[in-house]
């Protein structure tokens, strides 16, 4: 898991936004896909997994945008108290 997290973190914030967007609409293609394929109790439980899997989609793009930005943020807070020694470099490069 940590690899695939890894590699997911490696990825420009455009691609990253892209992916999860992609992932979020197939899962909700899927859940509709779903609900008029199988019987109503499938149905409910396979549309409840994947509005899960879009909100964990949702949690996150926002949990690695949000990191980036509040190391961003403790780079300029850093700057704007003078300390212009720090060494400001992407977290992770290829």
């Amino acid at each position: 898991m940590n690899f695939l997290l890894d590699q997911y973190l490696r990825l420009k914030i455009r691609t990253r936004i892209y992916l999860l967007g992609f992932c979020y609409s197939l899962c909700i293609v899927l859940a509709v896909g779903a609900g008029r394929s199988l019987p109503l109790s499938y149905a409910v439980i396979t549309t409840a997994l994947f509005v899960a899997c879009g909100a964990f989609f949702c949690g996150l793009l926002f949990w690695s945008v949000n990191d980036a930005l509040q190391r961003i943020l403790g780079y300029l807070k850093e700057m704007t108290e003078g300390n212009l020694r720090q060494k400001i470099s992407a977290k992770r490069n290829k």
